[in-house]
């Protein structure tokens, strides 16, 4: 008989419900607060991911398959904080890579520095998503919030022309021009990156 836990405590077994879909609303229906989400699920002390389940995804998994099923929850500000200290620790660490990878276009850039400037591309059109979902959870207006004396919007702009360059670049196989674009460009905006996700979690709550 599978079990189930709602950070650490075992709760009663939700009513009767035929899909993975019903059972996570029976949990939150009666278990959460308001302001509260389920930001994590355990299966057998494997953590559930977009995979499991294989091609049938979250709908194909019956629950009787598993013995001990645990929810973990947060309330919404402080899962937007984590996802804006992540981002930042992300963007310290894009500080870094970013002139390395620059250097490797001055020269003869090797196939796995093509992926790293890709997965750089990727990385930047999560932030703007996590930019996105925090501006609409929150309804916050990037004109009226400013960061070195422009809009985040106007800020954010500016950097999809740099991107945009960027990509180019890349379409052209123009190394110089990519690696131009990642010490003068890139680099430079990382900073107002955080500045400006700094400024958003000023709006989302207060530090914990």
């Amino acid at each position: 008989m599978t079990r189930y836990y709602l950070n650490d405590k075992e709760i009663e077994t939700p009513p009767v419900f035929t899909s993975f879909d019903q059972m996570l609303q029976a949990v939150e229906g009666r278990y959460l607060a308001p302001d509260s989400v389920i930001r994590e699920i355990h299966l057998d002390g494997e953590t559930l991911t977009p995979d499991t389940g294989a091609d049938g995804g979250w709908a194909s998994i019956r629950m009787e398959d598993w013995e001990k099923v645990e929810f973990f929850t947060g309330t919404l500000s402080g899962i937007a904080l984590e996802s804006i200290a992540g981002a930042q620790g992300y963007l310290d660490k894009l500080a870094e890579a970013v002139p390395a990878l620059a250097v490797k276009f001055q020269d003869a850039p090797a196939p796995e520095d093509f992926a790293s400037l890709s997965s750089l591309c990727e990385g930047f059109l999560f932030l703007n998503m996590l930019l996105g979902k925090l501006a609409t959870g929150y309804g916050i207006d990037f004109d009226r919030v400013t960061v070195r004396g422009a809009s985040v919007k106007e800020n954010l702009m500016k950097f999809v022309g740099v991107t945009k360059q960027l990509i180019d670049a890349q379409e052209h196989r123009d190394y110089i021009l990519i690696a131009d674009t990642l010490e003068y460009e890139i680099l430079p905006f990382i900073p107002m990156w955080k500045e400006i996700f700094t400024a958003i979690r000023g709006l989302v709550g207060p530090a914990q």
